[in-house]
């Protein structure tokens, strides 16, 4: 259509747009160097005709249009409606974080271009808010209000059955989820067009199965159960050693999964195992000092060593062991490993003894020339016995002695021979001591050397000096070992 003047008339809107810019223009010549003042003045701003949803924003500086956003952000809702029950949630709720300084500087940037159009409030730029979801809090937290846990798919599980001695697998379940593909058009529309406002939606549910298959459980339970059996021993270095049991590994492990990535990982509770060492390994590696001690008569002269003086073990460092055995399960490998131990030395004591007055210590003489053993108290001589002795071949050996170890009963084994049963053992030189001799009866009663180069006695005879004698106490030997008997039957 044409007008009287025989123009045609142009649209309301298109009108519009031409007298804003032709205003716009006519302001930017008529201020002259004014017109890059304004220019200048929305450099930092938002530009007019720019809205974050349906808020505007224009001339706002960054300070001021990023409390905008985080306004616009917290009243941002979206009704979700599904399975007979509704709630309206937050961006937050939802899992849902904004990224204000990229949602700022996307409206800072809006109609970037020609400065003309840029501030021509009649071109319109709409901007949504810039934010990323958690997916999967977003579907466990919509499941749990929705359907409840009794619900939900279950991810299939490993524990440790104390019975079998291994790790098992409990098999996961299908289940129901709410269909985020139904939930996240609205979320979208939230953050672009509808941001501070409210969208409603209609979720839909679905039937899942696990993300992380029974099979990748067997796998994670096979590789945890291989380091059960690893033998991971720790030595002090010296005498002890300390095996990790299987049931104390199974009580470290943990089985972590990952429906990202659909995996199961073994690991290892390090505090865990941390702490039992620190506890374990000194009752199981520290070997106590023993304190020397020295015999010494009233005038302090040495008659000799009682005890003999041994160093002890003490563990001074787990926190290195306990890295070590992680290592170890960590790369499924038996370990052989040596602890950090300290060397506790022995001190020494001095034992005084009163062989040299009447009705003094205990102590024991034997006579290898009479076949006879004394017993004295200092200097009382209080019992006289009959004994064996060691043949010419492994004769008894003569000197001064202590008595280091005492048995009630015990299997006696030496060349050629095994006793058993044998009573009231009281060594003082080695392997040679007091015992009962129930088959050398005759050659104690005749004084005939016979043993391997212990003294033999009746059982009456070796427990008397089993209980006569202390540990400690001296047994001196002297004399020579006769060729045949040395009293008549």
């Amino acid at each position: 259509m044409k007008s009287e003047h025989g123009k045609r008339k142009a649209a309301p809107g298109k009108k519009a747009g031409i007298i804003a810019s032709i205003i716009i223009l006519a302001l930017l010549v008529a201020l002259g160097a004014g017109g890059y003042g304004l220019i200048d003045y929305f450099r930092d701003r938002v530009a007019p005709g720019v809205s974050l949803g349906s808020t505007p924003v224009t001339g706002q500086d960054k300070t001021q249009v990023k409390k905008t956003i985080r306004a616009v952000a917290s009243s941002t809702k979206v009704t979700i409606k599904s399975n007979g029950k509704s709630t309206t949630a937050s961006l937050q709720d939802l899992h849902v974080t904004v990224d204000v300084d990229k949602t700022a500087d996307s409206l800072l940037q809006a109609k970037q271009g020609n400065p003309i159009t840029r501030l021509n409030p009649q071109e319109k730029s709409q901007v949504g808010l810039i934010a990323k979801t958690d997916e999967v809090s977003l579907q466990s937290d919509l499941n749990k209000y929705f359907l409840g846990t009794e619900r939900e798919v279950q991810l299939p599980t490993v524990s440790y059955s104390s019975e079998e001695g291994k790790f098992v697998v409990n098999a996961g379940k299908n289940g129901q989820s709410v269909d985020l593909s139904s939930v996240k058009p609205a979320i979208t529309a939230a953050l672009k067009n509808k941001a501070g406002g409210t969208v409603s939606v209609v979720a839909a549910i679905k039937t899942d199965v696990p993300v992380i298959s029974d099979q990748t459980a067997h796998g994670a339970a096979d590789q945890a159960n291989k380091n059960l059996i690893r033998k991971i021993t720790i030595t002090n270095g010296a005498h002890k050693s300390f095996t990790l049991p299987s049931s104390i590994i199974a009580q470290w492990t943990t089985f972590t999964s990952d429906v990202h990535k659909k995996t199961m990982s073994v690991g290892y509770k390090t505090g865990q195992l941390s702490d039992y060492l620190a506890k374990q390994l000194p009752s199981k590696l520290n070997e106590d000092k023993v304190d020397e001690q020295i015999v010494v008569n009233p005038h302090g002269t040495v008659m000799g060593v009682k005890v003999h003086g041994v160093n002890g073990l003490a563990v001074k460092d787990t926190k290195t062991t306990a890295a070590q055995v992680f290592a170890s399960l960590e790369a499924g490998e038996d370990a052989q490993l040596t602890a950090s131990m300290a060397t506790v030395k022995y001190g020494t004591k001095q034992t005084l003894v009163r062989y040299d007055i009447p009705n003094g210590d205990p102590w024991m003489l034997v006579d290898l020339s009479a076949q006879k053993a004394f017993a004295y108290k200092g200097t009382t001589k209080v019992k006289t016995f009959n004994v064996s002795t060691g043949r010419k071949d492994r004769a008894t050996d003569d000197g001064v002695w202590y008595v280091h170890t005492k048995y009630k009963v015990q299997t006696m084994r030496g060349p050629g021979y095994v006793s058993p049963n044998v009573k009231w053992v009281t060594y003082f030189c080695g392997g040679e001591g007091f015992h009962t001799a129930l088959w050398n009866l005759e050659g104690i009663a005749m004084g005939r050397p016979s043993s391997h180069g212990c003294v033999n006695m009746t059982e009456a005879d070796a427990k008397w000096v089993y209980d006569f004698l202390p540990i400690g106490g001296m047994v001196k030997v002297i004399g020579a070992t006769p060729d045949s008997a040395v009293r008549k039957s």
